[in-house]
């Protein structure tokens, strides 16, 4: 009920943030609060039996190498907590806290034959319809199978491809280090949540269509493998492009490939889906 309360809290702090444009430097165009709800298709596929089974009980032990569909919705959050600006209002060096829920709802769940969700439909549209959008994401937080998320600290020191930032569909990047605490938790899987950790390295856009866009590897935790679960090497690749019709709205696209570089299991999720800036959809 606690965790429940925090992320209402940081869902309320996006919608009433409309004090954003000040604060963007040539190079940095994020708000200094950042929230957002996405709403899209997941894609497990599961490198080894031992993964599937212990994740999803009633997942058949001979499919556990097939790939597992799942409509996908959730809300993230991002607030730089400090950092010092150059004379041109570009933030040198920036720690930022962020979070992160997914709630999931697996195709076997669901009768597509009277649903509308993500893992339902065959086009990108139809997954960013505005007038299913609502149902969809309550429909999703009501039945869903899973529930992840994440909260960690974001360390941005070196700034990247400053030069080309000013011309027209310029792209800088910041360097960073995060620190990130998650766990997650399937719905009639025995025992408490799965803890899932880890600290990386990595880059990220600051400017431009495609802002926020982040690649990073990382070292750390995850007992959803029953083998190597604290040796677990992490690639975290996501793109996000902006609607130019749509200033609120956001396509993306992310895979994230779990592996313990030897033997044991590994897993690639795939995402794909539409994300919505709550802090322009509220004004700003």
């Amino acid at each position: 009920m606690i965790l429940r309360k925090f992320w209402f809290a940081c869902f309320a702090l996006g919608a009433a943030w409309a004090d954003c444009p000040h604060e963007v430097g040539n190079h940095d165009e994020r708000c200094s609060l950042d929230a957002s709800a996405f709403l899209g298709l997941a894609v497990d596929t599961f490198a080894a039996g031992e993964y599937g089974n212990y994740v999803y009980p009633a997942h058949d032990a001979s499919s556990a190498s097939n790939a597992t569909e799942s409509s996908v919705f959730g809300f993230n959050f991002a607030f730089r907590v400090t950092g010092a600006r150059d004379k041109a209002a570009n933030y040198k060096r920036q720690l930022w806290i962020y979070g992160e829920t997914i709630h999931g709802v697996r195709s076997a769940d669901i009768d597509c034959a009277t649903s509308n969700l993500s893992s339902c439909q065959t086009g990108v549209s139809t997954i960013a319809n505005p007038v299913s959008a609502g149902q969809n994401a309550l429909y999703i937080v009501r039945n869903a199978s899973s529930l992840e998320g994440y909260v960690g600290f974001r360390w941005e020191f070196v700034r990247l491809n400053q030069a080309g930032a000013d011309d027209v569909g310029g792209t800088p990047v910041n360097v960073y280090l995060k620190a990130q605490a998650g766990f997650l938790k399937v719905a009639g899987s025995p025992g408490s949540a799965l803890d899932m950790h880890k600290v990386a390295l990595g880059l990220i856009a600051t400017k431009g269509n495609f802002t926020d866009s982040h690649l990073d590897v990382g070292y750390g935790r995850n007992d959803v493998f029953q083998v190597n679960r604290r040796r677990r090497v992490v690639v975290d690749a996501y793109v996000q492009r902006k609607i130019p019709t749509l200033d609120s709205l956001s396509v993306f696209m992310q895979m994230v490939v779990d592996t313990d570089l030897g033997r044991g299991s590994d897993s690639f999720q795939t995402y794909i889906g539409a994300n919505l800036d709550l802090g322009k959809l509220f004004g700003n």
